[in-house]
């Protein structure tokens, strides 16, 4: 394993490109990429037996999920169709790990047809709606349409009450 390139060059990058969505908004030194994954991935492994699922797989899923926004950016909805950012996404993919567990499990993720990709989705939205309630507690700033955003993504009964609770 060659640690100047790859995924591991590319999990670094993600530790300087701000989440696109906080920094549209004007949050004040909003999160990285990195920062965010981070947080999904110890959601994954705080949640992933008590909702059934392959818990390993689930932490794998989600430390790659945004490995991709490297190379392409954080596109936000609305920037381009989802189709074309799967599209960007899935050929940074390749570019970063051609073969092997990191492409496969981003491409189960892309598919969404797996539990454990589906959920992945719900907690990363999850995610983005706790990171919104706490910039709200700490800035002058509404951002509900976060929290939309996320009530109209999470579905599994476990994770709507935590996104109640917020």
């Amino acid at each position: 394993m060659n640690i100047q390139d790859g995924p591991i060059r590319a999990a670094g990058q993600l530790k300087r490109i701000g989440r696109t969505g906080w920094v549209r908004v004007g949050v004040a030194k909003p999160e990285s990429v990195a920062d965010h994954s981070y947080r999904v991935a110890l959601m994954a492994m705080m949640l992933g037996d008590e909702l059934g699922l392959d818990t390993g797989k689930l932490v794998r899923m989600a430390l790659v999920h945004d490995l991709p926004e490297a190379v392409v950016g954080d596109i936000t909805p609305g920037q381009m169709s989802t189709e074309e950012k799967e599209k960007r996404e899935l050929e940074a993919m390749r570019d970063l790990a051609p073969e092997g567990d990191l492409l496969e499990l981003f491409k189960e993720y892309l598919a969404q047809e797996t539990p454990e990709a589906q959920t992945l989705r719900q907690l990363d939205k999850l995610e983005m709606a706790i990171q919104a309630r706490e910039y709200e507690s700490v800035q002058d700033i509404d951002l509900s349409e976060f929290m939309d955003s996320a009530r109209a993504e999470v579905s599994h009964e476990r994770l709507v009450l935590l996104l109640e609770r917020l």
